[in-house]
């Protein structure tokens, strides 16, 4: 690792020019933590670059960065499991659960996909009625709710006048109420075993609302942690808090600071 975080600022800074900046040396005990609680050394080198970029002290480090490798980056979540239930939290127009469907050659249980804005939930659905013929999937395979996922259940008006993050979001706005769900309500009766988000900022109360799922399912997750700078590390030591047994992992995905994710496993 071309700079250790320990021997730079972030342990002593005392005036802070960037908002990140402030957060990480504000939180830098925490910080720390998960720079020492992550399993490997790609982790632990990743995760300090990121830092470091997003405090202008260092330039990011492009062998860090897997691209085409979204949530599938590390082994466990390779692995084919005839009775997988993958959660897909802000799914877009289906691009990671038609990358889901390849990497694991179409053996799963079932696919359940949330997309709350119109538009990309009907090119969602387009990719999916396809891919369930291209597959020979069951009529009820592939699952899609138009709805956002929260730290519980509600009705919400949700607008966005900008595209978002390179297509997180559509651009076009969202009119009325929109349904938010949590995890914990809807997946009370079944269960997850892997979960994946990326909902520009919501993950934290996501995770909230999908607290009980975690405690007694143990999913994998992919969880991106770069929308907000505490979610670059108060998540894993809340997921640690939730179930103690979870090994950490951190990925980068994108030649900017956008897409890094935590892997979460037992």
């Amino acid at each position: 690792m071309e700079k250790s975080l320990r021997d730079d600022p972030i342990e002593g800074a005392q005036i802070c020019s960037l908002f990140d900046e402030y957060v990480f040396c504000t939180h830098s005990e925490e910080i720390l933590s998960i720079y020492d609680m992550v399993e490997d050394d790609l982790s632990k080198a990743t995760y300090a670059n990121m830092l470091l970029t997003r405090m202008e002290k260092v330039e990011q480090n492009q062998d860090f960065t897997l691209l085409g490798q979204n949530y599938f980056a590390i082994t466990p979540f390779l692995r084919c499991n005839l009775q997988e239930v993958f959660v897909d939290c802000g799914a877009y127009v289906g691009d990671t659960f038609e990358q889901f469907l390849n990497v694991r050659a179409g053996l799963f249980r079932k696919i359940v996909a949330f997309e709350p804005f119109d538009r990309n939930f009907r090119a969602m659905k387009a990719r999916a009625e396809r891919l369930s013929r291209e597959w020979g999937l069951e009529d009820n395979q592939i699952e899609l709710i138009r709805a956002g996922v929260g730290e519980r259940s509600y009705k919400s008006t949700l607008k966005v006048d900008s595209h978002v993050d390179g297509g997180a979001l559509s651009s076009e706005s969202a009119h009325g109420d929109i349904p938010v769900i949590s995890i914990d309500n809807y997946f009370a009766e079944q269960p997850v075993t892997f979960l994946k988000a990326d909902i520009e900022g919501y993950e934290w109360k996501m995770l909230h609302g999908a607290e009980n799922t975690i405690r007694r399912d143990r999913p994998k997750l992919a969880i991106c942690i770069y929308h907000t700078p505490f979610d670059m590390y108060r998540i894993a030591l809340w997921l640690r808090s939730v179930c103690p047994e979870y090994r950490f992992e951190i990925r980068q995905h994108n030649c900017e600071i956008w897409d890094t994710v935590l892997y979460a496993y037992i």
